[in-house]
């Protein structure tokens, strides 16, 4: 049996540097419209609140591990929940159930993403605790208006079909997920499916967007689709043509395969040797033979699409180089015989984020409507900016010497 065992409304609360209503205290009984428990207050309603995070609702099975990792004994609502659940949880939970407490209808709506103010209030840390474990708890989206009151029965209306938990989203949220084992040899498809939609007010909003720049600067949606990323040991090869384009980057057009690691690359280009999207550290090192009295030695480079590159030279860290002169002295760390180099570059986001389809390829400057080929109120409702090419950026080492 589910059973509401605290009943919670908050007040917005001054913490120096920022404000949070997120701890909350225990009422016997309220009133819950579509917006909420009537006298509940926000203090940020660009991320909380809204048709589909009316309610917030977290189990109080969840506060054992919570206190443990606190250190401290935490009261039920001080996670900032509206409705303190038994009997309830993550795992029992789907997204698209339906819910009665007391005289009003829920729907299970989406879980909650905890954010940073849970590791300043409760402890630190906290709000990577409830990544990685997926006690998110979760939002309620409000079907019918009612009269909620402590210790109300929960009544299970109506499970929804696809039974899809608020622990085994979270896993797809937060975690990664190892598809691995489901890959094969030739193509293959990743689907995903969704109850994708946005409330009337979106749209009102959107209208307004159009007459004034605040509301256009305020404009949030009730759901957005982030994008998936493909994580691994694994290279990316473009099967097509390269054109040399401004501002040191490239258009590909062409298909892309994924392949086993690159043993062996070259310094310059590379994006053309299996790293096209690929964003992170890559770590290259080559061992050679050295003279005795011809040690003097000094490492320069141009760096293109990397940010930072670290130069090591027989397991001694040399430098970090950061920006021109890309020139480091290798003398005092060579010897004679052989020796071994390792340089690790650290590029950026650019080539996995994009922008990857404007027809002016590398922009030198972007905005929310560079991603944008439909007319929309990112791009001044004037579209055509869309090439089915690929533009990715330079990268590597050039003229290394």
């Amino acid at each position: 049996m589910a059973v509401v065992e605290s009943l919670n409304i908050g007040t917005i609360k001054n913490y120096g540097k920022f404000s949070s209503a997120m701890h909350k205290s225990a009422i016997d009984s309220g009133f819950c419209d579509f917006n909420g428990i009537k006298g509940d207050k926000l203090s940020d309603t660009i991320h909380h609140g809204g048709k589909y995070k009316a309610l917030f609702a977290n189990a109080v099975s969840n506060y054992l591990a919570f206190s443990k990792f606190a250190s401290k004994k935490l009261e039920l609502g001080q996670m900032g929940e509206n409705l303190s659940i038994s009997g309830l949880d993550e795992n029992s939970v789907c997204i698209g159930d339906i819910h009665r407490v007391g005289s009003t209808l829920l729907r299970v709506s989406e879980p909650r993403k905890p954010c940073a103010k849970l590791s300043k209030i409760i402890a630190e840390g906290m709000t990577k605790f409830i990544f990685e474990n997926g006690l998110s708890g979760w939002y309620y989206e409000v079907l019918e208006p009612g009269q909620i009151n402590c210790k109300d029965i929960i009544e299970v209306v109506k499970t929804d079909e696809n039974q899809l938990s608020v622990m085994e989203l979270n896993m797809l949220f937060f975690r990664k997920l190892d598809i691995s084992g489901l890959l094969q040899v030739g193509e293959n498809t990743i689907e995903t499916f969704v109850r994708f939609e946005q409330s009337p007010s979106v749209y009102e909003n959107l209208q307004k967007s159009k007459i004034f720049e605040s509301e256009k600067n305020k404009l949030t949606f009730d759901m957005e689709i982030e994008a998936m990323y493909l994580v691994g040991d694994f290279c990316v090869r473009g099967d097509g043509e390269y054109e040399e384009i401004a501002n040191k980057a490239v258009f590909f057009d062409g298909s892309f395969t994924m392949t086993a690691p690159a043993a062996t690359v070259a310094l310059s280009d590379l994006e053309r040797q299996g790293y096209l999207f690929f964003s992170g550290e890559l770590t290259l090192e080559k061992t050679f033979t050295l003279a005795e009295g011809d040690t003097a030695r000094v490492l320069s480079f141009e760096k293109y699409g990397v940010n930072a590159v670290r130069v090591s030279v027989n397991g001694r860290d040399v430098d970090t180089i950061l920006w021109a002169p890309y020139t480091v002295d290798l003398t005092p760390y060579l010897q004679a015989g052989e020796n071994t180099v390792r340089l690790t570059l650290v590029n950026n986001l650019r080539n996995l984020l994009g922008p990857h389809h404007h027809v002016e390829g590398e922009l030198l400057a972007v905005g929310p409507g560079s991603f944008y080929n439909e007319p929309c109120i990112w791009n001044g409702y004037c579209g055509g900016y869309y090439t089915d090419k690929y533009s990715f950026v330079h990268t590597g080492l050039k003229n290394c010497d």
